[in-house]
């Protein structure tokens, strides 16, 4: 699969909120995962952990009220990127919005690492 065809699926599969197809088909198994320090878990390496982290984030949403995905995806030769924002409630009761740019890392028709801007 090329970067392009891997960037494309990647889009849909986040528009779609498919994790299982992210983490088990477009995922290395040594894939990292890098946020800003503040993040409940800024940094992930290996898949139990990638997917572990997506939980934590996931399973502390209440409410998706709105998700966005870039229309356009940018790829230059290993990286992809593209932005998303969203408006949630969190388990908590307090709302959280935010927009962000994610750049991913490819190798051998794998991504290798993401990394969050926000």
């Amino acid at each position: 699969m090329t970067n392009q065809a891997l960037a494309k699926k990647l889009q849909q599969a986040i528009i779609d909120t498919d994790l299982e197809l992210i983490h088990n088909e477009l995922f290395s198994p040594d894939i990292e995962s890098i946020e800003p320090q503040f993040a409940p878990m800024p940094h992930a390496k290996g898949l139990s952990e990638v997917q572990a982290k997506a939980q934590l984030f996931g399973g502390n949403i209440q409410a998706l009220h709105q998700k966005n995905v870039s229309d356009e995806v940018i790829v230059s030769g290993d990286h992809i990127s593209l932005g998303m924002s969203f408006d949630a409630t969190l388990k908590d009761g307090q709302r959280l919005q935010l927009s962000e740019l994610i750049v991913y890392k490819v190798a051998d028709g794998k991504i290798i690492s993401e990394q969050f801007f926000y």
